[in-house]
């Protein structure tokens, strides 16, 4: 029997009192928590018939047990399979197995979706998920939460990305508990966030009132976070680097020599001038090196390509010296 309280009564986090239990203990939870769940989505039916609802799975319970529990729940059901996903653990060798895949294909056979979680802390292959038949990947919440002191890792965040993207499957950025990490990773494309910068845990009766008041939009309007603005320039450059190495005829080159013509700048623009100033100065230069390609003169291309990358850092380096002092500003 799993102790639920500590020693000073507080109720345990999951990952103190889940190592406690039994595989048969993690079973009859499992089946508590996707009953409770199915319970919830009709509750919710009236708000949105789209709505759907995630539950973890154990691999090691993933067999002929699993897959008969799951179609009797579902039976007399209004709702449709695929509206639960099943999240699985991807640490372990559990899944690399050929019955554990052809379970995997069962459990989809019946309609329910499945998602691989913890993307990236430390089992993941690129073999594995060319392999199982995967709807959605959950980026592991270390490569987002601390965004803010390493926003290097957003090139890990866009990678997956565009894997996932390859791959026609979704992914979720989970860890997301700031506004500037909110924004960031939105700017970067992610459309499904996950953290407290969109919501805590909450019963089902708040959870209505948070669906009825409307979420907030992913995609803000108004002044980007400084995070939010290297995101951006990041993501801009990407599509840049590839037309330029595929189809750069399609740019209208001598338009992008004035940078007021780009959304970035005007976000420089409404920081404070202090960071505005220095930051935009390195992007104008950056948007020299890019009207440089406007002259067709091939001879020296893979000079213009090197000045901007060069730019490129500059402007990459000015953005994250001013994330920094912001970060240590404000943790004074």
């Amino acid at each position: 029997m799993a102790r639920l309280l500590g020693d000073d009564g507080s109720v345990l986090a999951p990952g103190e009192f889940l190592p406690q239990l039994q595989e048969t203990d993690i079973f009859d939870l499992t089946n508590q928590i996707l009953e409770q769940s199915l319970t919830a989505l009709t509750a919710l039916e009236d708000l949105d018939p789209e709505l759907w609802v995630s539950v973890n799975l154990d691999p090691q319970l993933i067999g002929i047990t699993c897959l008969k529990c799951v179609q009797q729940m579902l039976q007399g059901q209004r709702i449709a399979p695929q509206r639960i996903v099943f999240e699985l653990l991807e640490s372990g060798d559990f899944l690399d197995r050929r019955l554990a895949q052809d379970h995997l294909l069962d459990l989809k056979a019946i309609g329910v979706r499945l998602a691989l979680d913890d993307i990236g802390s430390g089992y993941s292959s690129l073999l594995r998920l060319k392999e199982l038949p995967i709807d959605k990947i959950k980026l592991d919440q270390s490569f987002v939460r601390g965004l803010e002191e390493r926003p290097g890792d957003l090139h890990f965040v866009e990678a997956l990305l565009e894997l996932s993207s390859s791959l026609n499957v979704e992914l979720v950025a989970e860890g997301v508990e700031t506004a500037a990490i909110r924004d960031a990773v939105a700017v970067a494309g992610v459309r499904y966030l996950q953290g407290y910068a969109i919501a805590r845990p909450m019963p089902l009766d708040a959870l209505r009132n948070f669906l009825v008041s409307g979420c907030e939009p992913l995609r803000q309007s108004g002044p980007r976070s400084l995070l939010g603005i290297y995101a951006e320039q990041m993501s801009e450059h990407a599509v840049l680097r590839k037309a330029l190495r595929q189809s750069w005829t399609i740019l209208d080159l001598p338009s992008l020599r004035d940078p007021q013509n780009c959304p970035t700048y005007r976000d420089i623009c409404r920081l404070p001038d202090a960071d505005a100033q220095q930051i935009l100065a390195v992007y104008r230069d950056y948007h020299e090196a890019i009207a440089a390609f406007a002259d067709k003169d091939a001879e020296h291309w893979m000079q213009r390509v090197e000045e901007l990358e060069r730019q490129h850092r500059r402007l990459s380096d000015a953005l994250l010296g001013a994330i920094r002092v912001a970060s240590a500003t404000s943790s004074q």
